[in-house]
């Protein structure tokens, strides 16, 4: 029994000794730092071990030390992330110094809003609401304009255009009116931190009769080409508009062009989209009188033998019959004068004749690229639009530029520039005045007048006295 125990203390001691031993060989420390691609630390790194508790942070100089016990080489999985750049995974390969260059990850920060005066926060982080509306969103339809694209795509956002003509101005306003006066609930639009002149025309009652009769050349958001766009941020509310002072009252649109690729080398893109415009609504009109006043019996443009004139924009004359004939507008003669009897029929489409189907086509250029430190982008974008109504419509070219320079990690340098050049054919009057053309169409053109005559007319209303508009080709 004495002899069996002097044996069993060397065992174990030599097994005490053994995993001792063991334990010791097993206790690895791993270090290392972690910059970005500008060889800049970063500090608050995430660095864990896959499938385990472990891990730890990087300093402010980005370095760091892990206490890494039990892993083994070729299948432990050491994990680098950080808000804003791509995790970085490595395979343990028993090499205790482990430095990490973590790229930039531009996706991650769909989550980052750019608020007042351009400052970049996390939506969550905000103390008041904002919405905001990525490029693809914007360019889901492929509108024509910013404004078209804006419909329906943020909670308390109206967009209102005025249907003046071609580039008719829109108002934007958040959250209701609370003012009586024009331009009194518009939203302040800010594009790449420059506050824009938005003013809208006036096309109301006060232009009736007026001198100004009013033309509507659009508001300045109208020309900008939304896919130059990358995103839209509404603030909404005091809080979230106070940097930019009164102007900001209602609310504040941020408008962000498109940067460069952070992607290194040159891209080129081309789109093209095309849209058709059509009358959304038409009044409805009698077509059982003509034009007359008071009943009468008999019509006549100009005093003839069966009376005096009868020219007027009210519908009060005869009942429509075929198979009366009475002296109506000649429009092939330069003053309407008739020279025969004509059918006392109406011209029930001789609205919807006058009009056409519209059409806008849009294309767009552009060619971007980067290096290491620097990314540029520039676009090109032509817009034609016919509108509904013949010989109107523009042509719009718009350049946009931007070029980024990283200076160092802290220091980001910036340049953007947008030019555009529109070119209005034949735009129209607009407002409740006798004047223009829109308001003849619906209120003094009589079912009697037929407007389908020839391929080249000139469009005179009768009541209108010498008031002509300039010749038509409809080439219909």
């Amino acid at each position: 029994m004495k002899h069996a125990l002097k044996i069993f203390n060397p065992l174990k001691l030599f097994l005490l000794t053994f995993f001792t031993a063991g334990t010791v060989y097993s206790q690895t420390i791993i270090t290392g730092t972690v910059t970005d691609k500008q060889k800049e630390p970063l500090p608050g790194v995430a660095i864990m071990i896959k499938g385990t508790f472990l891990g730890t942070l990087t300093d402010v100089n980005g370095r760091y030390s892990l206490n890494a016990n039990s892993i083994s080489s070729g299948s432990t999985v050491i994990s680098f992330s950080f808000i804003g750049f791509r995790t970085e995974e490595i395979i343990y390969a028993n090499n205790n110094v482990i430095n990490v260059e973590l790229v930039e990850d531009f996706l991650q920060l769909s989550d980052v809003v750019v608020t007042a005066l351009g400052i970049k926060r996390e939506e969550k982080s905000l103390g008041y609401s904002t919405s905001n509306i990525g490029n693809e969103q914007l360019m889901r339809i492929s509108p024509p304009a910013l404004t078209d694209a804006l419909n329906g795509k943020v909670a308390g956002l109206s967009v209102m255009p005025s249907g003046s003509g071609p580039n008719g101005s829109s108002r934007i306003a958040l959250r209701g009116d609370n003012s009586m006066s024009l331009g009194g609930n518009d939203a302040l639009i800010v594009i790449d931190g420059v506050p824009i002149n938005n003013k809208l025309r006036g096309t109301g009652f006060s232009s009736y009769m007026g001198d100004d009769n009013a033309v509507d050349f659009g508001n300045r958001m109208g020309d900008l080409n939304p896919d130059d766009i990358a995103s839209v941020t509404v603030l909404k509310g005091a809080s979230a508009s106070a940097l930019y002072g009164s102007r900001a009252a209602n609310g504040v649109l941020l408008i962000t062009t498109k940067a460069g690729s952070q992607k290194r080398g040159i891209g080129v893109s081309f789109n093209t989209s095309y849209a058709l415009e059509n009358v959304l609504h038409w009044p409805h009109y009698q077509y059982e009188y003509g034009e007359g006043n008071n009943n009468t019996q008999y019509y006549s443009y100009g005093t003839f033998e069966d009376g005096l004139s009868q020219i007027s924009t009210a519908t009060f004359g005869p009942k429509f019959d075929p198979n009366k004939l009475f002296y109506q507008y000649n429009p092939n003669d330069p003053n309407g004068v008739p020279t025969e009897r004509t059918p006392w029929v109406a011209y029930k489409n001789n609205r919807k004749q006058f009009f056409r189907t519209g059409h806008v086509t849009t294309n767009t250029l552009s060619i971007d690229g980067a290096t290491d430190n620097t990314s540029a982008r520039i676009s090109v974008g032509y817009t034609n639009k016919e509108w509904i109504m013949p010989n109107t419509g523009y042509d719009n070219i718009s350049i946009s530029a931007a070029v980024d320079q990283q200076v160092s990690r802290n220091l980001k340098i910036s340049a953007r520039t947008n030019f555009s050049q529109k070119n209005n054919k034949n735009i129209p009057n607009s407002g409740y005045n006798n004047h223009t053309i829109g308001y003849n169409m619906l209120f003094m053109l009589v079912a009697n007048l037929s407007l389908r005559v020839s391929k080249e007319w000139s469009l005179r209303i009768p009541a209108a006295g010498s008031f002509v508009t300039k010749i038509l080709s409809l080439n219909r």
